[in-house]
């Protein structure tokens, strides 16, 4: 009898052993390859990239979103207070400058990474920090109901007349793009660009909790246009809104449209680095920079060479403002400042 009972311990003992083994290294344990990835991309866009990665690769991803009125701003505040311990592997932004803000605050580690060799200059840190790719345009969108008698606005400057009064709309100045648009204008033209923004106070502008809440009212027509990026403008269009856009200044001596890429950049730190440099290799393919153009938010490939729809216009169908990422973070924290103090005053 004692002898049965041991080799009943013994068969228990072996079962729980099998059981944890097989915990541990079930796909998508703990245990298994993974990558964090903190991303202000819109959930519905990004959600089917990281299945396709998961797919390819069998690396989990685990991904953390910004909130729409937040977005870029709320995970760029987490990755700092992280610094000393990371949790993220990889950011994964919206948009370009908090990106560069991290790169100079140390915080991203530099990865030459083979799918991003052709990417150009202008929309990729020298180092190798991060690389920009699937850009948008800052664009105007408007109700062609309002305008079937007079044309539409064709710059942002044309928002403060008014006519308009009441009747634009921009997401939070602090957050996203816009508030890259925002440091762009301070980079090109300095004081014009705070009395642009007085005027735009004096025009009773209404702001808004995101570039997707301005295309939206827009489209239902309690506004009559606004500022927001051409992804919003294609996603509302495809769900039934009556919009259209104008890329803003793009006259010769005009003041250009911002184009503002996607940007991806490995943590400094990161406990899965193999993992999220596999990661930041497949969203710099070419494939996937075609996939965001051929998706619902109809993204702007920075390299020529990458096949897209008939919808979209190339990089080089658009008269871009000058202004470089760089020098949109240079004046970030004057026209973060001014913003608090003199428009949302």
């Amino acid at each position: 009898m004692r002898h049965s009972h041991n080799a009943t311990l013994v068969i228990v003992l072996a079962g729980i052993v099998l059981a944890v083994l097989i915990w541990v290294i079930r796909p998508g344990s703990e245990g298994s390859r993974q990558v964090v990835v903190y991303t202000s991309v819109d959930q519905e866009h990004a959600r089917r990239l990281l299945d396709k990665f998961e797919k390819e690769t069998g690396i989990r991803v685990r991904a953390s979103f910004d909130i729409e009125a937040q977005k870029t701003t709320g995970l760029y505040n987490s990755i700092r207070d992280e610094r000393s311990a990371p949790i993220a592997d990889v950011f994964w932004s919206s948009e370009a400058s908090r990106m560069e803000q991290l790169r100079r605050e140390g915080l991203l580690a530099p990865y030459a990474s083979p799918s991003g060799a052709s990417i150009p200059e202008a929309y990729r840190a020298p180092d190798g920090a991060w690389y920009g790719f699937g850009a948008r345009a800052r664009v105007l969108v408007y109700d062609p109901r309002r305008f079937q008698e007079s044309d539409p606005p064709r710059s942002i400057f044309d928002l403060t007349d008014p006519a308009l009064k009441g009747r634009v709309g921009i997401a939070n100045p602090l957050f996203g793009t816009t508030s890259s648009h925002v440091a762009a204008l301070f980079a090109a033209r300095g004081d014009r660009a705070k009395e642009f923004l007085l005027d735009l106070k004096k025009n009773d502008v209404r702001i808004l909790d995101g570039n997707s809440r301005v295309r939206d009212l827009v489209g239902r027509g309690e506004l009559w246009v606004g500022l927001t990026d051409t992804d919003d403008v294609w996603v509302g269009k495809d769900n039934g809104l009556l919009l259209e856009m104008v890329f803003p200044d793009g006259e010769a001596g005009g003041l250009g449209t911002l184009v503002m890429p996607n940007t991806i950049g490995l943590i400094r730190g990161a406990r899965h680095p193999d993992e999220g440099k596999a990661f930041i290799d497949f969203i710099l393919s070419k494939e996937t920079e075609a996939d965001l153009a051929y998706g619902p938010s109809r993204q702007i490939p920075v390299r020529g060479d990458v096949d897209t729809p008939p919808t979209i216009v190339p990089l080089e169908g658009i008269r871009t403002m000058t202004v470089s990422i760089p020098q949109i973070v240079d004046v970030l924290p004057e026209s973060l400042q001014f913003v608090r103090d003199h428009f949302l005053q």
